[in-house]
């Protein structure tokens, strides 16, 4: 039976929506990055500090549409109030108003599609790849030596893009309190002595010059602030904010409704089909090694920037938990909790092992003398493995015919007899302490 997200796929291949995808990506021109060819639709910008932009032949900043299924987590999406940040492993790399916390899409190839709308998304990929090209052919006629981390990752065998969300927090702008002008001042004044209705068109005008979205009359707009405790995978001491807010990101649908962010983990679950506009971006960055020291090699970044997100179509795939990040340094400032005492606490803490009750050994009558003697006791050393008695080895040979069944062996059938024991004694010790030897050799290779 097809689960409820499968069915989805299916149906986008029946209702029309991968038939008009492959259509408005023929149509698009070099608005899709399918459609464009590195060199002539764009190309590298002068370069700045730390790396390139890209731009078009009119100079403008490059920007083009890419079409995909937003993957799960486990391939590479981090979609979460910690995004791509790097938490650290010993100590916490805090995140304060300065850090810029980021999410992570992986956009696949959507499932179920068609021959030919597969084949616009691979196209995409070309252009990303010419950038790759090109750069090492330069490097490789400067004799240069570059490490790269391209924005095309490839799991297992499908190619997808990673891309990157603009900055998730951000310090809002201190704006000097608004001061009315003479103008403004006079209209009021002569408004004041009429009771006419006020002008619409002027409400319209300060609801789209406010910034404050917290306030739901005004509506949700790409670029409101929000106090980030809205995620509910928000808090900790790994966050250290003090003036930076959770911003709105241009995520809309198609019927243009804005998602808000603590929507974000269900409307951009694993199986969701967007189509993102991106900006192409390279960071060049010097390369240390192990102890921290420069090592003379550079490393280039090829990173694909989200600038807006469009839901095609929404996926039934349920979204992934999300939870508050813990620390190290949290889990050592975890206060002890008195255990609760069960009935099976309590039956395992009143257990104990009671002493054997046997009757002693009946004493043995020695036919020789006619005497009882005692049962022999085997000797116990903690050092050594315990050897077994010498009456209870039996004896190799059978017992001559005509003697009598209670004969006592001679004196050479003793010292052999011993001699049996000991060598028997002496083999199990020796296997003993051989398996010790490997159990010790097997700890020490454990601890380092």
């Amino acid at each position: 039976m097809s689960s409820p997200a499968q069915l989805r796929y299916a149906m986008r291949a029946t209702n029309g929506v991968y038939e008009s995808l492959l259509e408005q990506v023929d149509t698009g021109g070099s608005a899709y990055l399918a459609n464009c060819e590195y060199s002539r639709d764009f190309m590298h910008k002068t370069r700045w500090k730390d790396g390139f932009d890209f731009q078009t032949a009119s100079g403008n900043e490059f920007r083009a549409c890419i079409f995909g299924e937003i993957q799960r987590s486990a391939v590479g999406t981090k979609l979460s109030a910690v995004g791509s940040h790097f938490i650290g492993r010993g100590t916490p790399n805090y995140i304060t108003d300065d850090t810029k916390v980021k999410n992570l899409f992986m956009i696949g190839i959507p499932t179920l599609c068609s021959t030919e709308l597969q084949d616009r998304y691979h196209d995409q990929f070309v252009a990303i790849n010419e950038i790759v090209e090109a750069d090492r052919l330069e490097d490789q006629a400067a004799n240069k030596m570059y490490t790269n981390k391209e924005a095309v990752v490839v799991v297992n065998t499908d190619y997808m893009f990673a891309v990157t969300s603009l900055p998730k927090y951000i310090v809002p702008r201190i704006t000097p309190e608004h001061v009315p002008t003479l103008q403004r001042l006079l209209k009021h004044s002569r408004d004041v002595a009429s009771s006419a209705e006020p002008d619409p068109a002027l409400e319209d005008a300060e609801c789209a010059s406010g910034s404050d979205s917290n306030s739901g009359k005004k509506g949700i707009k790409v670029g409101d602030t929000y106090e980030p405790t809205v995620l509910n995978d928000y808090g900790g001491p790994l966050f250290q904010h003090v003036h930076s807010k959770l911003v709105q990101h241009d995520i809309s649908t198609l019927d243009k409704r804005i998602i808000p962010p603590w929507a974000e983990y269900d409307a951009l679950s694993e199986g969701t089909l967007v189509i993102i506009t991106i900006s192409v971006h390279t960071f060049i960055m010097p390369m240390k090694d192990n102890q921290g020291n420069f090592t003379g090699q550079e490393r280039r970044v090829y990173q694909l920037n989200a600038h807006s997100i469009l839901i095609v179509d929404e996926s039934d795939t349920e979204a992934e938990p999300r939870y508050r990040p813990y620390t190290n340094e949290e889990a050592a400032a975890v206060t002890a909790v008195a255990p609760i005492e069960t009935a099976a606490d309590r039956a395992l803490a009143t257990f104990k092992v009671k002493k054997a009750r046997h009757e002693s050994p009946p004493a043995t009558l020695n036919k020789s003398k006619g005497e009882p003697t005692s049962p022999v006791k085997a000797s116990f050393s903690p050092n050594k493995t315990p050897v077994k008695p010498t009456q209870a080895i039996k004896q190799t040979k059978k017992t001559a015919v005509g003697k009598a069944t209670g004969q006592r062996p001679t004196a050479k059938g003793k010292e052999k007899a011993t001699s049996v024991a000991l060598s028997k004694s002496t083999s199990e010790t020796a296997e003993s302490d051989s398996l010790a030897d490997e159990d010790q050799i097997m700890a020490e290779v454990e601890v380092n």
